[in-house]
């Protein structure tokens, strides 16, 4: 069931394939305590390791990768363990921690290594010889949530140099991820650009997690722009793509969603989204908010009118709580 696990590029037919290594969590989560606990099966299954990063935050599952992570980094302490397998488990946790956006410690890991050292002790390892770029996509993807855009700039740059000879569905997820990068460097026209260009991609190979990441652009250049009305429909577009490549955390998207509705105006409607965004975040044992623009956002509500955003965050709150026990993560979609 594992083996059969996609990588982050392999998204289009993931959904099931992450619902079901969901549903059997317990098997898994033994299997892989006996990984970790054991430097010759954590030397066999590092890339296993690897591969199942996304797993973790888009099933709301990143407590427990984080701890398994920390096990397997603790493994790697005792000496027994390849330098290519401790390099591949402090990546993967700093990837992890990133998600979690426990910002010191993720880039701690993540800078690590050099560059040369990843391609010298990681790379020169990989079988697959896509892996390199997906790697350096993926981890340019972690440092950009957890909001550390310099080093999230640096993989995607090195990701997007190689891409002559990688695959499409490769070369969509790595536009995508540039397009995030420029976006928060200022680079607009770039970002732009690249986004759609990746929209195109993904369109045409019906590559969800792409599409997702490229109408997040989109949706927050719309906000830049002032059309708050757009980036709702951005929003929708990108929320409808996340839960099509099996994602469950829906955190961050709701959280954008209610940053689109306070600029426009819609006072309950955004505290009811920014309520749904907490729940899903706190339940999974992240600090919040975890986008930038909120703390502003939610003063901005509250002082024109407080009612209207008590009101609209009870509401979503509780239905946070029914998504959540009954797994009904779609009932958010235009809300």
């Amino acid at each position: 069931m594992l083996a059969q696990t996609p990588l982050l590029t392999d998204m289009p037919a993931s959904a099931s394939d992450l619902e079901r290594v969901d549903i059997d969590m317990q098997t898994v989560l033994d299997f892989l305590e006996s990984v970790v606990a054991a430097p010759g099966r954590l030397d066999e299954h590092a890339d296993l390791l690897e591969s199942l990063g996304p797993f973790w935050f888009l099933r709301r599952r990143l407590a427990d990768g984080i701890r398994l992570l920390r096990h397997a980094a603790a493994t790697c302490t005792t000496g027994a363990c390849t330098p290519r397998t401790t390099a591949v488990v402090t990546l993967s946790l700093g990837s992890a921690l990133a998600y979690s956006q426990s910002a010191e410690e993720a880039h701690e890991l993540l800078t690590s290594y050099t560059f040369d050292d990843v391609e010298r002790i990681v790379v020169a390892g990989d079988r697959d010889p896509e892996r390199r770029t997906i790697r350096l996509a993926s981890l340019a993807l972690a440092a950009w949530v957890g909001d550390d855009h310099a080093l999230a700039g640096d993989y995607v740059a090195r990701a997007a140099a190689s891409l002559s000879s990688a695959s499409d569905g490769i070369v969509a997820l790595v536009t995508a991820t540039s397009a995030l990068c420029e976006l928060v460097a200022g680079e607009m026209a770039a970002s732009l650009e690249h986004a759609h260009t990746a929209l195109a991609l993904s369109t045409e190979r019906a590559d969800p997690l792409a599409m997702h990441l490229a109408a997040v652009v989109m949706g927050i250049g719309s906000l830049f722009d002032g059309d708050p009305r757009m980036g709702l429909r951005w929003n929708d577009q990108a929320f409808r793509a996340y839960l099509d490549a099996g994602g469950v955390q829906i955190c961050d998207t709701v959280e954008q969603r209610g940053n689109h509705l306070a600029a426009g105006g819609e006072i309950t409607r955004a505290a009811h989204s920014f309520a749904v965004s907490r729940a899903y975040a706190t339940d999974a044992g992240m600090a919040w908010p975890r986008l930038p623009f909120t703390h502003d956002a939610i003063r901005g509500c509250r002082d024109k009118d407080n009612a209207g955003f008590e009101a609209g965050w009870r509401t979503g709150s509780a239905a946070a709580r029914e998504a959540m026990r009954t797994g009904d993560h779609e009932r958010f979609v235009g809300m």
